[in-house]
């Protein structure tokens, strides 16, 4: 495990000897607490979808640096940060059409993990293919969201298609190597 002088958390969890039991139980505490609080403030209405997703993004960040940087952590959190910035600027929008918005912020998310990843342990190169794939599908809902491109026939029946295609090259790559 990563060893974090400026915390000096890393004897307090090791969650890949241990598994969770080794978990500080003050830190579980609080993370009930806080996402009891969460829930509890969204049902009344105080807090916003926004604010809501925003709040489980900076426990999810906080989490990837307190474990050591499991990258699920930081994924998981690129996601709920980028479902938060889509709800945050959909709700304060007048367009009408910005679903590759949510792409876009999607695709920015798997950027931010290569990034993140690269500079911390010059790993994760894995995450820029399906944020760049994510970001180019999101310019392409754009083209057909705005009326450059029409399309007669029902092009979103043939999504399961590029499973296909990535399925195969899953296939051949393991093969090769």
């Amino acid at each position: 495990m990563r060893e974090l002088p400026w915390l000096r958390i890393s004897d307090k969890i090791d969650v890949k000897e241990e598994g969770w039991r080794s978990v500080d139980r003050r830190a579980l505490g609080i993370i009930l607490l806080v996402g009891g609080l969460i829930i509890f403030f969204g049902q009344l209405g105080i807090m916003s979808g926004d604010l809501f997703f925003l709040v489980i993004t900076v426990g999810l960040i906080s989490g990837y640096v307190i474990s050591g940087f499991r990258t699920g952590l930081l994924v998981a959190g690129s996601c709920t940060g980028a479902l938060a910035a889509f709800i945050a600027v959909t709700e304060r929008s007048p367009e009408p059409e910005r679903g590759y918005l949510f792409f876009l912020f999607m695709g920015l998310a798997f950027l931010i993990v290569f990034g993140v990843e690269y500079a911390v342990a010059r790993r994760g190169r894995w995450a820029l293919y399906p944020g760049l794939i994510i970001g180019a599908f999101s310019a392409f809902v754009y083209v057909q969201e705005s009326g450059y491109l029409s399309f007669s026939i029902a092009y979103w029946q043939f999504w399961p298609l590029l499973l296909i295609i990535a399925g195969l090259l899953v296939l051949y790559s393991g093969r090769r190597g």
